[in-house]
């Protein structure tokens, strides 16, 4: 996006503008006024740079959201890839897709080899890729090679994703509305602090004993306490808002839920090979001096709030290893969840030309991080014992996933059933998958809504403290002037 100076300096004076009437609502002097503006000078270019990468993101999602639907639509028509995407282009012609899809289109008519669509659809992948679009390109490009019927689990697919983008567009209003609940926010403890300053009387006459005219004033505005708290609080409310505008405005593609695979990695090591012993002795160095240092507390210096505090710690770093794994646990059971219906979804496009034993063994390689392990072992135990339902029993057996149990029932029964009724089970299955993948993701986004929602509170809670501050001046004001007329009658 094209921003010219002209533009940003139009912007910085108005931001300055409304900086300069806070500074006056303040009663602010010169170098709190110089700090102030500097922060807005170094801040506006953030903002800028947020409302522009929020329209980008916009559009991006819109681009994504047509192609996949298009995309999937031309595909039940042509049955082609290359014919579909041409399709799309026509159709999409003018958006920012459209040289991504003629690039890709491009390659498909140019180049030879036998990953010819993996590579065309990892051009468009490179810059609008997102779970929903790597799903459909894969099952698209098993259908281009291997054919059969592919109908029903299409459509299935595609109102996977149309539910995918209502969901995501129904999401991103609510971050919005959290956006302007925060600004209300800030905007009203402005008000509140500000208006108890200009509420103080000054210059306040008063007859002496000798008949003339004295002036008081309660003002605290000259404090240099009151200056100090208020660059502070005008400072806070200024990032609060820079970070609302910035922080808030992510990318509308990235999936929820997905840890990075380094932290799966550590969770997993710790979870599987966890040994109480080893671990509680790890914690033995401050469990001991905090146990010697509660009973000095209490037989010695008889003072049993100190002991009861220091023995709490004690017990708080001794059961600390057993708290841990659980929590390491909990969180690879969320990741097990999420990626758990990718991998299903690919093992049931699979075996439609494949049996499920070898479309587990496909699904190795391109299985998320987190479930390569149990793929691994359940491999290692069909391969073993393929005949069995016992591979199956023990998929994913340490961890709390009823659906992984009942998805490998299903397996286990699709591997003993042929046409018609292997289909209807996968597609059974991709249904829950769908709808798994829907609970999960809803409630991630419940959770970062939430966690967004409690810094709507936070401009009120500095601003309390900001009143606390400036009552408390006023009240020493107050006592000043007592004294004084005191002295002089």
């Amino acid at each position: 996006y094209h921003y010219s100076f002209k533009n940003f300096f139009i912007r910085l004076l108005m931001v300055w503008g409304i900086m300069g009437v806070a500074a006056y609502f303040y009663s602010l002097k010169i170098i709190p006024i110089i700090i102030l503006a500097i922060l807005c000078t170094v801040f506006t270019p953030l903002m800028i740079k947020a409302q522009f990468r929020y329209k980008h993101e916009h559009d991006k999602f819109d681009d994504v959201a047509d192609y996949l639907q298009q995309l999937g639509t031309s595909f039940l028509k042509t049955k082609k890839i290359r014919n579909s995407l041409e399709e799309v282009a026509y159709i999409l012609k003018g958006r920012r897709i459209y040289d991504t899809l003629m690039q890709a289109i491009d390659y498909i008519d140019n180049e030879h080899s036998d990953t010819l669509f993996e590579d065309a659809f990892a051009i468009i992948e490179k810059e609008y890729g997102c779970e929903k679009m790597k799903a459909l390109h894969k099952f698209l490009i098993k259908v281009e090679k291997e054919g059969g019927a592919f109908e029903s689990t299409l459509s299935l697919m595609m109102s996977d994703i149309q539910v995918w983008i209502q969901r995501t567009y129904i999401y991103q209003g609510r971050r919005k509305s959290t956006h302007t609940a925060i600004l209300m926010g800030i905007i009203m403890s402005l008000i509140m602090c500000g208006v108890l300053n200009n509420y103080i009387p000054d210059n306040i006459p008063f007859d002496k004993s000798d008949g003339s005219t004295g002036h008081m004033t309660l003002a605290i505005y000259g404090n240099i306490v009151y200056q100090i708290v208020s660059t502070i609080f005008l400072s806070l409310m200024i990032g609060i808002y820079t970070m609302t505008q910035t922080i808030m405005q992510g990318s509308w593609l990235t999936e929820k839920g997905v840890r990075k695979d380094k932290d799966i990695a550590k969770d997993y090591k710790y979870v599987k090979y966890f040994d109480l012993k080893t671990e509680t002795l790890r914690y033995l160095i401050w469990v001991i001096p905090l146990a010697i240092v509660s009973a000095i507390s209490y037989f010695v210096l008889h003072q049993p709030t100190f002991a009861a505090i220091f023995a709490f710690c004690a017990l708080y770093y001794l059961t600390f290893p057993k708290r841990k794994r659980k929590s390491a646990k909990k969180r690879l059971e969320r990741d097990l969840q999420k990626s758990f219906s990718v991998l299903s979804v690919y093992c049931c496009l699979t075996r439609y030309s494949q049996t499920v034993q070898n479309a587990i063994i496909l699904s190795e390689e391109k299985a998320p991080t987190v479930m390569k392990p149990a793929i691994r072992q359940l491999i290692e135990d069909f391969t073993a014992d393929p005949v069995s339902y016992e591979p199956w029993a023990n998929f994913l057996d340490e961890y709390d996933f009823p659906e992984a149990k009942s998805a490998a029932r299903m397996f286990y029964s699709i591997n003993e059933l042929s046409g018609e009724s292997a289909k209807m089970q996968i597609d059974s299955l991709i249904k829950r998958n769908a709808k798994s993948i829907q609970e999960a993701e809803d409630k991630k986004a419940d959770d970062e809504i939430t966690t967004l929602g409690y810094m709507v509170i936070l401009p009120m809670i500095i601003s309390i403290f900001k009143l606390i501050v400036d009552l408390f001046l006023l009240v020493l004001q107050f006592v000043n002037i007592t004294d004084v007329i005191g002295q002089m009658f």
